[in-house]
């Protein structure tokens, strides 16, 4: 790795370049992702290409890849401009900001473990399992440890911090093994016992233990911490993911896109699921890791602390008298003071830029936004949120919780809130919900609502939640306009259209399954085979609307006629079918005979006429010489035959 000298020179050069070759953004041919690989590069590239996949197949003007780096190959990348945007560690994403002048994150990783969602992790120290040398952090004093990189976060710089915490300068004592990517080298090589422990991010052995390559038997885990709503295996506190960030050339117009894109990703999506991560979120605050380097001197900070006087002392004592330390220790002083307040200019101008840009990403995306203030129960909103349901922001002034509580669905209320309340309980990384809230014109609008705590107070009760609203009321009504096509598609696939009653498809279908069981059991199974008489006269006479009428007529006149558990179906024309199980003939011929007799009485009023019917009925009982359905219906016809031939309008069944 180039020490930070060298790469503060190639960020002076790449800027000079910037600047005398053009003033405008560029928009690359291939714009590429560059990922920081922690295991295996193929394997990372695998996992990442479905980001690339996504915007590819959301964009017909860019064209997006993604490549796996490890660390050197990272730097020399955005060093030559060889990616237009990076997804690295924190730490190291900090490093690369300081030296060519990265953007402030755009977004940040939202990792997915099981069920839960992480936007946080952290390291772990471990080593062999039985090694009795080893138990604590202090029995690590001048032991040998295997690292990836004194670069990685997760690997290195949070246990180096952990270890300074319990005794001061322990850290600097340990022999350091830099094996490089990926992490998995760390434990092969402890378990092999050529290292006294390692350091690997969290998620690791987990993800090996899943791989089958390890047992967590095989490990100690040393300084292990007890986090209730993390999953994972930690020596350390826990830090913000990994964040999503913009090289200062590429066109901001590319940037809103990819912003706006990622964060509709929800965990259910496909993209989302091929990562094997929950999606991406606003910027989380990276400070904390920008302290714990500034703490430990880690770069790109080495020299950002001010050298004390007596470091001056041990190092000139023999050359220097009191007046010149004084002196020195004045002129160190003001250039410190110099110093901070360019850097603190630098810095509220670059989060003028930031802001605006943040603003015109949300503009762009039509996200709502909201921050709500637990102790005061007061949100604020801006204009696009009161927008979505139809009014200035104005009309809603002053904005509290009751106010939105007012607005949505009572049907949602009460589940959205639990939601939240899970959330604020730590129970969630994040709180999200689709719900219905009320539109200024009275109707109902679906909502995409989301955040996340961003401030708790000592005891942990939260005292500041930020989120976002996404109208999806689009999104929503061709879901159900699906779900009714699709519930018309299967009453037309097994309904009759015109009596709805089971067509003959449906009717073999489900006959089939009654035969088998029927046969399979020893069971009594009938058949009634009906038929309109001299239905083509009704036709004929009074045309086919009517004779319509009389079909449909004559199938309510079946439906409440037959038992709870008969199977009644339209078999074609006017020809009907009633499969009953569990019935024996005479009984079956007992139902049919009441069927015609009742028939006789019913009057359809068609128009000024009134008509009526008859029915004439054949039975079939399954026994031995039956062995299908289809002989079953067929025996009932040929009893139906002779029922037409005897005079109609009553039921048989063959003797045998």
């Amino acid at each position: 790795m180039m020490n930070r000298l060298s790469g503060l020179l190639v960020g002076f050069c790449i800027a000079q370049s910037c600047y005398s070759s053009t003033l405008f953004a560029m928009i690359p041919e291939q714009i590429t992702i560059g990922v920081l690989a922690v295991r295996d590069k193929s394997v990372v590239k695998q996992r990442w290409g479905a980001l690339a996949d996504l915007l590819n197949e959301k964009s017909d003007k860019y064209s997006f890849t993604v490549k796996a780096y490890y660390f050197d190959e990272l730097e020399r990348a955005v060093a030559n401009r060889s990616v237009a945007y990076i997804l690295a560690n924190p730490s190291f994403y900090l490093y690369l900001q300081e030296v060519y002048g990265l953007s402030s994150p755009i977004l940040t990783r939202v990792n997915k473990t099981g069920e839960r969602l992480l936007k946080s992790f952290g390291g772990v120290i471990f080593t062999k399992a039985g090694n009795s040398s080893i138990t604590n952090l202090e029995s690590l004093q001048n032991k040998k440890v295997a690292i990836v990189s004194t670069f990685s976060l997760g690997g290195y710089q949070m246990q180096a911090s952990v270890l300074d915490n319990q005794l001061e300068g322990l850290h600097n004592s340990l022999e350091l093994v830099e094996l490089g990517m990926p992490h998995d080298q760390v434990v092969k090589k402890v378990l092999s016992g050529d290292v006294d422990a390692g350091f690997v991010r969290t998620g690791i052995l987990e993800q090996m233990v899943a791989e089958g390559e390890l047992s967590l038997e095989q490990v100690y885990i040393i300084n292990q911490q007890s986090l209730t709503s993390f999953p994972l295996i930690s020596s350390t506190t826990l830090y913000p993911e990994w964040p999503f960030a913009a090289l200062p050339y590429i066109d901001k117009n590319i940037t809103k896109f990819v912003v706006a894109e990622l964060l509709k990703l929800t965990p259910a999506d496909r993209s989302s699921r091929a990562m094997k991560i929950g999606g991406f979120d606003i910027p989380a605050n990276y400070s904390s890791i920008s302290h714990l380097l500034r703490r430990q001197r880690f770069p790109p900070f080495e020299q950002d602390l001010p050298i004390s006087l007596v470091d001056i002392w041990t190092q000139y004592k023999l050359s220097i008298v009191l007046a010149v330390a004084l002196l020195l220790s004045l002129i160190i002083s003001y250039l410190f003071l110099l110093r901070s307040h360019r850097k603190l200019s630098d810095t509220q101008n670059e989060l003028s830029i930031e802001r605006g840009r943040l603003e015109e990403v949300i503009w762009a995306t039509h996200i709502g936004t909201w921050v709500w203030d637990c102790t005061t129960e007061k949100v604020q909103l801006n204009e696009r949120w009161a927008s979505m349901l139809g009014y200035k922001l104005s009309e809603l002034m002053p904005t509290s919780f009751e106010t939105w509580r007012s607005l949505v669905h009572p049907d949602d209320l009460a589940q959205v809130e639990e939601a939240l309340q899970k959330h604020l309980l730590g129970y969630s990384a994040h709180f999200q919900y689709e719900l219905r809230m009320r539109h200024k014109s009275g109707r109902w609008v679906w909502i995409l609502t989301q955040g996340t705590v961003v401030e708790r107070d000592r005891q942990g009760n939260p005292r500041r939640v930020s989120g976002f609203h996404m109208d999806i009321d689009s999104r929503k009504s061709r879901e159900v306009e699906k779900e009714a096509y699709s519930q018309r598609l299967e009453v037309l696939a097994t309904k009759d259209s015109l009596t709805y009653l089971y067509n003959r498809r449906s009717f073999l279908e489900f006959g089939y399954t009654l035969f088998e069981q029927a046969k399979a059991n020893n069971k009594a199974l009938s058949f009634l085979m009906i038929d309109a008489d001299h239905f083509k006269r009704i036709n004929d006479q009074y045309g086919h609307y009517s004779g319509d009428q009389v079909l449909k007529s004559m199938a309510a006149f079946l439906e409440r006629n037959i038992r709870q558990g008969d199977l009644l179906a339209r078999l074609g024309g006017e020809e009907f079918g009633v499969l009953m199980p569990e019935t024996e003939r005479n009984t079956a011929l007992m139902i049919a005979n009441r069927i015609s007799e009742l028939a006789k009485f019913e009057v359809v009023a068609v128009e000024t006429e009134k008509l009526h019917f008859s029915l004439s009925i054949g039975v079939a009982e399954l026994d031995d010489d039956i062995q299908t359905l289809s002989q079953l219906m067929a025996e009932a016809d040929r009893a139906l035959y002779e029922v037409k031939a005897s005079g109609r309008g009553f039921a048989k069944a063959l003797t045998k």
